[in-house]
């Protein structure tokens, strides 16, 4: 399915090259600029990937990892921790593996968001987080969300909430999303 959205001027634009996407030896993506490998290497984990041997996950050259943190339920609203957050996280920065963490959201006022970043920082106060904190806006497929029927305005104050909590406590925030998310659910600007 194609997206049609129009182009944000007050949206900061990338300037990487199509051409300079390659894939290596492993079937990994790299971005080569001038010969040299610009891009870093890293990867998501939750508690769908299991037990990881992180000290592996480092001798491969994972430079840096995005840890769930945990979710809000998409029909209890309850906030849950991912099962294995703890293990990941120790791993991680016992490998030193550079940590960011990421929340699924299934907030649906601007005070949920805030609870959300507020349950986010309570628990990473025993890790080494360098990378940002992420909040996942994606929309529950397949089932009834209790955030899907969110208004463009309602969801980019919801991120907005999050994020600035985020960033008001040292943190860097981000957001992930698919191109839906981008071009339908939120306001970029």
């Amino acid at each position: 399915q194609y997206v049609f959205a129009p182009v944000l001027d007050e949206v900061k634009k990338h300037d990487l090259l199509s051409e300079n996407f390659v894939e290596n030896d492993k079937g990994e993506m790299q971005y080569v600029e001038n010969g040299v490998v610009t891009s870093h290497k890293g990867i998501d984990v939750s508690k769908y990937q299991g037990d990881i041997d992180w000290k592996a996950v480092k001798e491969d050259g994972v430079e840096y990892a995005f840890v769930r943190l945990g979710l809000r339920g998409y029909e209890s609203g309850k906030l849950v921790l991912d099962e294995y957050f703890d293990k990941n996280m120790r791993g991680a920065n016992e490998a030193d593996v550079a940590a960011g963490v990421y929340f699924f959201t299934q907030a649906v006022t601007v005070e949920e968001a805030k609870e959300e970043a507020a349950y986010v920082l309570e628990n990473i106060t025993e890790y080494d987080v360098t990378c940002p904190i992420v909040f996942d806006v994606e929309m529950i497929v397949g089932a009834n969300g209790r955030a899907n029927n969110l208004t463009k305005e309602e969801r980019t104050d919801i991120t907005i909430a999050f994020c600035e909590v985020i960033r008001q406590a040292g943190y860097t925030p981000m957001i992930y999303g698919n191109v839906k998310c981008f071009t339908k659910m939120l306001d970029l600007a």
